[in-house]
């Protein structure tokens, strides 16, 4: 008797735990992301901003002229194309100002969507694919990043959106991503993050509608940065074939130096022209000197001389003691793939869309003679950081509208440089055509 209860008791435990072992299976397939077939693969790429941003305005600078893209200076340089797939790289994330497409009528939108679309087609022909990364720039302040994000302007975006996915579609799936607004800008402090996650995911939906198999690139708000990567819904793309994607400019001391800042971004920005990578203590005694002499010669008051300085110092000791190591951008790629475990995002889910580093000191758009030491350095530690965690990458970029970064020399626009690309692993083989 015991002993046929010992056996029934025995076999219900084990049938709890086989039915227990089923269903934990079948909730991590639910949880394990879905990889994609017949999709970009985006490991390597460059950033390349000119054919299709800073179009030509009207006379009287608060609209675009037509056609906005009028020149030679817009064509796509299929030299580089050629040069930049010889050096190692899969990929062009092609920055294209929403700006005309919004303020655009049915006809003329048609007219540039088939301009992007020509040059989508231009790029692949090198076996580049091509992320088409909406890229708002404040050239006109109704068409800025600030705006878009208005409701009003906001539904005309959409409309902008929905017709390049669709238009996507005659480009092989393979061949094309779609990033439907770079660097989000709501403010973190009014509930911006939970905005922009509402605003993602209808622009998630509106693409799906239109295209069932396009690549799409999903930004963070807080500008892209890395701390706004943290703050994204992903529960909301569990089904679909995306990326989830944040820029890396840290610190921002050292990566822009010497730009001119306002009340919004680092104040010392515009006085730390000269700091190095990687940072140590020595390198702050030996900097205090120069930034305090900056503030000294500044046309200011006193007060905001003042404000300045006790910033500046705070800013300067953290670069030099923390902010400015290599440890920092470990610990910032390690938290990243943490939150990707966490959240059961594939490590080739994840894009580092942006990094790079002025090449001189800048002084609005005028290079300064000052050379920005351990660029390359910097460039090296965030690509293989990238690399070892598997996410894929773009270098900003691959020519230059002021901002110093760029991949193509000065010297000689025809050629790579060389310290560049051997920082970002490439062959040697792709300098010059």
């Amino acid at each position: 008797m015991y002993k046929k209860v010992l056996i029934l008791l025995l076999a219900s435990i084990f049938w709890n735990a086989v039915l227990a072992i089923q269903e934990l299976n079948s909730l991590k397939a639910e949880l394990m992301p879905i990889r994609f077939e017949n999709t970009p693969i985006l490991r390597k790429g460059v950033g390349y901003h000119e054919p299709m941003t800073w179009g030509v305005m009207s006379q009287d600078l608060q609209s675009y002229a037509w056609p906005p893209y009028q020149s030679e200076r817009y064509l796509v340089d299929q030299s580089l194309m050629k040069l930049i797939r010889r050096a190692g790289f899969d990929h062009v994330r092609l920055s294209v100002d929403p700006g005309p497409f919004v303020s655009a009528n049915g006809e003329q939108r048609e007219q540039l969507i088939q301009v992007l679309l020509r040059n989508i087609v231009l790029i692949n022909k090198y076996d580049l694919a091509v992320v088409v990364d909406l890229h708002p720039i404040d050239m006109i302040k109704l068409y800025s990043c600030s705006e878009l994000i208005r409701p009003e302007k906001f539904q005309l975006l959409l409309k902008t959106i929905r017709s390049i996915a669709l238009a996507l579609n005659v480009i092989g799936a393979s061949k094309v991503a779609l990033e439907p607004f770079n660097e989000p800008c709501m403010d973190p402090d009014s509930d911006g993050d939970g905005k922009w996650n509402s605003y993602m995911k209808t622009i998630h939906d509106e693409i799906r509608i239109n295209n069932k198999n396009v690549l799409i690139i999903i930004s963070a708000n807080r500008w892209g940065q890395l701390d706004g990567l943290f703050h994204l819904d992903v529960n909301s793309y569990r089904d679909s074939n995306v990326k989830f994607t944040f820029h890396y400019y840290n610190p921002f001391e050292y990566t822009h130096q010497g730009m001119g800042a306002d009340g919004n971004l680092l104040l010392t920005r515009s006085f730390s022209g000269g700091i190095g990578f990687p940072s140590d203590i020595a390198g702050l005694y030996n900097f205090l000197p120069v930034f305090l002499g900056r503030l000294d010669a500044l046309q200011t008051t006193q007060t905001k001389r003042q404000n300045l300085r006790l910033r500046g110092l705070k800013d300067l000791t953290y670069y030099f003691l923390e902010g400015g190591s290599i440890s920092k951008i470990e610990k910032d790629f390690d938290k990243v793939a943490r939150w990707a475990l966490q959240n059961n995002i594939l490590p080739e889910q994840i894009y580092v869309g942006e990094f790079g580093v002025v090449d001189k000191v800048l002084n609005g758009c005028l290079n300064l003679d000052s050379k920005v030491i351990g660029r390359e350095t910097w460039i090296q530690k965030v690509r293989e950081s990238s690399e070892i965690h598997g996410f894929g990458w773009s270098y900003w970029a691959l020519t230059s509208n002021c901002t110093g970064m760029q991949l193509v020399r000065e010297v000689d626009p025809r050629s790579l440089d060389e310290n560049i690309i051997r920082s970002l692993g490439m062959i040697h083989s792709g300098f010059r055509n």
